[in-house]
């Protein structure tokens, strides 16, 4: 697997995390939020991005799903588990988001 789809699937991992999703839709939590990464990465980076949390037992596609535009299931079903087991790192996440956007109302406050 290239790099491009391990570090997109830390990236939905992270987003899962920061947000306690239950239900993972495709298009509301990567195909929106991370347009342009996503559009950035290889067909198999895509597939394996999905391959690699799935295998790992964070995501289970559910049934009813369909294969979208970009070849990958449109929804998933986060195990609990996971948010049972990463809790401080969930927790992690959220002030690493909450910083950066801090930062961010800084810096364009100081550019005004």
């Amino acid at each position: 697997m290239g790099d491009g789809g391990d570090s997109f699937a830390q990236k939905i991992a992270k987003h899962i995390l920061a947000h306690n999703i239950i239900d993972f839709s495709h298009n509301k939590h990567v195909a929106e939020p991370y347009y342009y990464a996503w559009k950035a990465l290889k067909k198999t980076d895509k597939e394996a991005c999905y391959s690699t949390l799935e295998n790992a037992g964070w995501l289970m596609r559910d049934p009813n799903a369909k294969l979208n535009v970009d070849k990958v299931w449109s929804t998933w079903h986060v195990n609990p588990r996971v948010h049972e087991k990463f809790t401080a790192q969930a927790d992690q996440e959220r002030k690493r988001r909450r910083d950066f956007k801090e930062a961010e109302k800084l810096r364009k406050a100081e550019k005004s």
